[in-house]
């Protein structure tokens, strides 16, 4: 996955665009622009892997032992309390 930067302009727009969520002017530049600039492209591939790969953890984390899941839970509490969380 590359780091790139997408236009600061596209940026707001990008989930938007992944999820078909966009229409009309909006949705027509940012297709459009999308289209032709290689860095919000690029941005917008790294965010479908992102999505490809929290795919595959919650198809993995459906298949976990209610013991393995006590055990996160307790880890992630204690992550919490030494972050000042809640």
């Amino acid at each position: 996955m590359t780091q790139t930067r997408p236009c600061i302009h596209i940026r707001p727009f990008l989930s938007g665009l992944l999820d078909n969520r966009l229409g009309g002017a909006i949705g027509a530049y940012v297709h459009w622009h999308v289209a032709r600039c290689p860095r919000c492209q690029a941005a917008l591939d790294n965010l479908r892997e992102i999505g490809a790969r929290l795919s595959g953890l919650r198809r993995q984390a459906d298949r976990l032992p209610d013991s393995r899941w006590a055990k996160l839970e307790s880890a992630w509490a204690v992550v919490e309390k030494e972050s000042g969380g809640t």
